[in-house]
């Protein structure tokens, strides 16, 4: 019996004329409210539509996820639209000096200074035309900074109560990352990303929103093109998450990578890409309930100014810095 009122509690009957009658109308205005939105990267803008679901962007460690997360974080807060941004590894001043930098380097590639050295600087004065930029939409973007003890219920707790604030809009909800997250139901990592990314998609179906989870990959596929088997856990998120994107080294689907039959040269040909000033990415898609999956979009990657460019392939021309952004 006790089965059955948890049965109860969870599942419910609508009736569907009395839902277009009642909740149809009250949903579509909900849901479309966030469907103007970009991502502010013209190549994937182009080409998909940046709509309400759980999405999920996994790459290997250092090759830029965090980064191309935080960017897309302050591409769309220059929108006008808020960014509720969970940093459970790097620190507020961390993330907001990747933005000045990001910032300068825009403005003057010649005098533009790592975040490194932005926090480092005794002159805070040299910042002040990034601050001032940054300043025209920095208050659509609230952060929180999490550690490597940090529970999926605390987020859920601290999304709700941000929720239950005033707000025009609802809120892109960002989390960096996925295999930090806690689960105190267990300790098994497999479990506990399992556990972790249905409540996510828990959280976003409730409040209707853009949900973006960074995902740690597999060591073992350093050297192979990026794939759901990549995924750590990737069970769970293949078929939970509406959008996954998978980012590598642009090498890894060259031709001439594939020919090399030694592991020796896949990684001196993958150290070497690495090393590379623009690093050449590709974000793939793997899954899009929304369109169309296995699309590629190449982006030229500045490690040193924390920016990612539409690559100079998409252009048909090589990628500059100095875009004025006064």
């Amino acid at each position: 019996m006790q089965n059955e009122k948890t049965s109860k509690n969870y599942l419910t009957i609508s009736n569907v004329n009395d839902y277009i009658q009642d909740n149809l109308e009250q949903d579509i205005c909900s849901f479309s409210a966030n469907t103007f939105l970009k991502t502010g990267f013209r190549n994937i803008d182009q080409k998909n539509t940046f709509l309400p679901g759980l999405y999920v962007l996994g790459a290997i460690s250092s090759l830029g996820k965090t980064t191309f997360a935080h960017q897309l974080a302050d591409q769309i807060i220059q929108q006008n639209h808020p960014v509720l941004f969970f940093s459970l590894e790097q620190s507020k001043l961390e993330l907001v000096t990747k933005s000045l930098s990001r910032i300068m380097a825009l403005q003057d590639a010649d005098t533009a200074k790592t975040s490194a050295e932005i926090r480092s600087c005794a002159d805070i004065s040299t910042i002040n035309r990034a601050k001032k930029f940054y300043n025209r939409f920095s208050a659509y973007l609230s952060i929180v900074e999490g550690n490597f003890n940090t529970t999926i219920d605390e987020i859920k707790t601290c999304i709700d109560a941000y929720m239950d604030q005033s707000h025009e809009k609802t809120p892109v909800i960002m989390i960096d990352y996925l295999q930090i997250i806690k689960c105190r139901h267990t300790n098994d990592t497999c479990q506990s990303v399992e556990y972790c990314i249905q409540e996510l998609k828990h959280i976003q179906e409730k409040y209707k929103c853009i949900l973006i989870v960074v995902s740690a990959i597999n060591r073992q596929n350093y050297l192979n093109t990026i794939d759901f088997s990549a995924f750590k856990n990737s069970g769970a998120i293949e078929y939970t998450a509406d959008v996954v994107w998978g980012m590598q080294l642009h090498i890894l689907s060259e031709a001439s990578y594939d020919e090399l039959w030694s592991i020796n040269k896949k990684r001196e040909s993958v150290v070497n890409a690495k090393s590379q000033t623009p690093r050449e990415i590709q974000i793939c898609v793997l899954k899009n309930r929304f369109g169309h999956s296995g699309g590629i979009y190449e982006f030229d990657y500045f490690p040193a100014y924390d920016y990612f460019a539409v690559s100079k392939k998409y252009w048909g021309r090589p990628n500059a810095l100095k875009i004025n952004c006064r």
